[in-house]
């Protein structure tokens, strides 16, 4: 497939739909090329994720779609040996190793720490398997670092996440 440049890339917003699971070269308009392998692409904004090997290791880049001057597919991938392959890489790339470490029972500690520090701070919490909830607004998963709070309430997650950091900064865990 040929490259296309980026004004008849706009003229058709399912174009980048031919990308997904291929591995491609994108060259922007500051002259930088990436290659790797499309992950997806934000359809409103054409924004890029790529996941690529650097130094042996995984590497995800976002290229922004207002950035991008042209995109060829370099070969495709096969179907479940790519679906493999960048579920791997995905999960090395976003694997923190000083966490991946933490025994079983550093786990029960620190969840049973976290437990009763957000307890102390008048916040009801229970425990689902390996998670700690908070009324169904907030979840903490293992390793229960600032970094493993999720909740869709920025202003909760932002608030919980502060107490995390104190708890962890007043002592080594």
């Amino acid at each position: 497939m040929a490259a296309r440049s980026k004004e008849s890339i706009l003229d058709d917003p399912l174009y980048y739909l031919d990308f997904v699971q291929k591995f491609v070269q994108i060259k922007t308009l500051s002259d930088k090329v990436y290659q790797g392998t499309v992950v997806t692409v934000d359809p409103k904004s054409d924004n890029v994720v790529l996941v690529s090997h650097s130094d042996g290791k995984p590497c995800i880049d976002i290229i922004m779609g207002h950035s991008v001057q042209s995109i060829q597919i370099c070969s495709q991938a096969s179907g479940s040996s790519l679906q493999w392959s960048l579920g791997e890489n995905l999960l090395k790339c976003l694997e923190d190793s000083d966490e991946s470490a933490v025994s079983v029972e550093e786990l029960s500690a620190r969840k049973q720490r976290l437990k009763v520090w957000l307890s102390k701070n008048l916040i009801t919490v229970t425990e689902e398997g390996n998670l700690l909830k908070l009324d169904d607004v907030l979840v903490i998963h293992p390793p229960y670092g600032v970094k493993q709070c999720t909740s869709s309430n920025q202003i909760i997650l932002g608030k919980v996440q502060t107490l995390v950091q104190k708890l962890y900064s007043q002592s080594p865990s």
